[in-house]
């Protein structure tokens, strides 16, 4: 074999090694390095956030008293009070709206649950399901 094809398929070789060295750093560089960076940024993004927020907030200079946490218990409470009667005044109206509806649907329409204020459970009465339509082509619909 002669040293020229020798040493050309040296150089060859060299340059398939280089290539493909540059393509797996290419690679890494797309695959890893981005996504690194892309999570740094994130996690660095959320740390700043958080200090802002934590510098917005007040601190309480002294600590909690009795009389602080009786306050608090109060307007907990009061809060409760008038959650429970909007609550109650929502399940008064779903009452009424039940009733109109079905006045207004009369007796033929299918049953819904019906919905009690007193009770908390629902009572579910069956629906009647249509039957499926059969067609002289194609045999029944909705068969499958």
């Amino acid at each position: 074999m002669p040293l020229e094809l020798v040493e050309t398929g040296r150089r060859r070789a060299a340059t398939r090694r280089r290539a493909a060295h540059a393509l797996q750093r290419a690679s890494h560089r797309r695959r890893i390095v981005t996504t690194t960076i892309a999570g740094t940024l994130v996690i660095v993004g959320v740390g700043v956030a958080d200090a802002g927020v934590q510098a917005t907030l007040e601190k309480p200079s002294t600590p909690a008293t009795p009389a602080a946490s009786s306050q608090s218990l109060a307007s907990t409470n009061a809060l409760l009070a008038r959650v429970t009667r909007a609550l109650g005044l929502d399940g008064l109206a779903l009452t009424r709206l039940e009733r109109s509806t079905k006045a207004a649907l009369g007796a033929a329409s299918p049953v819904v649950p019906a919905v009690s204020a007193p009770s908390s459970s629902l009572s579910f009465a069956p629906v009647a399901t249509p039957t499926p339509v059969t067609h002289a082509m194609t045999g029944p619909s909705g068969a499958g």
